[in-house]
């Protein structure tokens, strides 16, 4: 649920189970998860206030993970990767010590993978290094 942790009423920190409130119907979230990357962020610990006692529940977060090799193009992904970005084919150049990800792999609404392949153009002379220099 999308609830304001800081909504009016609302005690500073998470109430244990049971413990006494005075609005009936208010709710409140704490904890706040986010997912690598940022870009997902979750509340843990929700109180929601009934018949003069707080109810406490706790919600586990999964987040979604990229695979240890880069999937192909069109492989499946879950309602819950969609819009997960990976990065795979880390290649630097010799002398710059600049990094680039070759491949990314994005999960679609589609519940499939586009792949993305780039080239790193490293300045003459240098050769591009697999792996972290």
């Amino acid at each position: 649920p999308d609830v304001d942790p800081l909504e009016e009423g609302c005690p500073d920190t998470p109430p244990e189970f049971y413990e006494p409130c005075d609005e009936d119907g208010l709710e409140c979230a704490y904890g706040e998860e986010c997912c690598p990357g940022g870009t997902e962020c979750y509340n843990t610990t929700f109180a929601n206030c009934m018949n003069g006692e707080f109810l406490v529940a706790y919600q586990a977060i999964e987040c979604a993970i990229c695979p240890d090799t880069p999937p192909d193009f069109s492989d499946p992904c879950t309602d819950k990767e969609v819009g997960l970005v990976c990065e795979y084919g880390e290649v630097c150049c010799e002398t710059t010590g600049e990094c680039v990800n070759t491949t990314q792999a994005i999960c679609t609404d589609e519940n499939s993978f586009v792949i993305i392949e780039v080239d790193i153009d490293c300045p003459e002379n240098d050769d591009p290094l697999e792996g972290p220099v």
